[in-house]
């Protein structure tokens, strides 16, 4: 590999969620004034040339959005000729509003998307400061135990007549100097593997239960946000239900055509359920969210009710992090505590053993 497509890897890596922010809201803006699309998105371009920036990624992918655009590859929409550089979720409500001649609303949306993964993220990182600082202490404290305090003791009172919790702590900080780097690795191996599984492994009895798992499960739950987005967005701009889904079914992940299947199948099946939004309750949401779309169902203007729900969708999925976080910061904080108290008690009892033993 030659250094040009190293770099060219790299950009298309590092291009991410400020970079996507940035664009959408200055496409946005230069449609709404009456730009037509490759010109927005070659003046994009050319200002950041102009202003020495055009080595950073955000050029780079839009410099290569630019010439799809002009051959017609990707059929001249945006969506399709940034579907290579970005997430699934942002390519389905760009390409469905857009599929519809909705593109700004389109774009809004996505950075809507874009700022909630954001702010998602910014709890997660908040929530993990204490957490994170926690456990170097622990690491620290179990560091020095093993490599300068039980040396020490073992030199003063042979190990055989340490009392439980000494003996019990000496074991502990042996596994967590000696065997944390294994549970580091585990830790980013299932990092690994979920973010290479989500969007496509569906086997019909395990995928249910690791969407019950953290990760999995606010996975679901963002995926369920963008898909009510993106049906919202077709059908505002006058899209009928079914195509809304056959249409939808053809571009998602197959982790979302499992779910998007089901509405279709539910829709064919025409009554009760069919009839309505209703076949969208295909269990990728939580409770609240399906009592939402059951309710507003029948509604004309169900497509707004849909985009409100997204939202509530998305304040739930903060509020279900939010707690998880508190719950990790709390464990970790309960754990040092446990850990001072047992150093506490190993001292006393230690102190103890030595009297016994030099009055014998």
């Amino acid at each position: 590999m030659n250094i040009n497509a190293m770099n060219d890897k790299l950009n298309s890596w590092i291009f991410g969620a400020k970079d996507r922010i940035e664009i959408y809201n200055m496409i946005a803006e230069m449609l709404e004034n009456g730009i037509s699309l490759p010109n927005a998105v070659e003046k994009f371009t050319l200002g950041k040339q102009r202003f020495g920036m055009e080595k950073d990624a955000s050029t780079f992918v839009m410099k290569k959005v630019y010439l799809r655009l002009s051959s017609g590859d990707g059929g001249v929409m945006l969506s399709r000729a940034l579907r290579k550089e970005i997430p699934e979720d942002e390519f389905m409500i760009l390409f469905s509003a857009e599929e519809n001649g909705l593109l700004i609303n389109g774009l809004r949306d996505a950075v809507y998307l874009l700022e909630t993964k954001k702010m998602i993220s910014s709890t997660i990182k908040e929530a993990l400061i204490v957490p994170v600082i926690l456990v170097l202490l622990v690491v620290v404290m179990m560091a020095i135990l093993q490599f300068k305090v039980m040396p020490i003791i073992a030199d003063v009172l042979e190990p055989s007549k340490w009392p439980t919790i000494a003996i019990n702590l000496n074991a502990a900080s042996h596994f967590v100097i000696y065997d944390g780097i294994f549970i580091l690795g585990l830790c980013c191996l299932i990092l690994f593997v979920f973010n290479k599984s989500a969007p496509v492994y569906t086997h019909y009895k395990i995928r249910p239960i690791l969407d019950k798992l953290p990760l999995y499960s606010h996975y679901k739950q963002m995926q369920g946000t963008s898909f009510l987005m993106s049906v919202s967005a077709m059908l505002s701009g006058g899209t009928a239900l079914s195509k809304t889904l056959k249409t939808l079914n053809d571009y998602a992940s197959p982790y979302m055509r499992v779910f998007i299947r089901r509405s279709i199948n539910i829709q064919s099946r025409g009554g009760e359920t069919g009839s309505n939004g209703e076949c969208l309750n295909n269990n990728l949401f939580n409770k609240s969210v399906s009592f939402g779309i059951y309710i507003y169902g029948d509604l004309e203007d169900f497509q707004k009710s849909l985009y409100v729900i997204s939202k509530k969708s998305t304040k739930d999925l903060l509020a279900g992090i939010t707690t998880l976080m508190t719950v990790i910061r709390n464990t970790a904080l309960v754990t040092l505590l446990a850990i001072v108290v047992s150093i506490i008690s190993m001292i006393s009892g230690l102190t103890a053993a030595m009297q016994t033993a030099s009055s014998m």
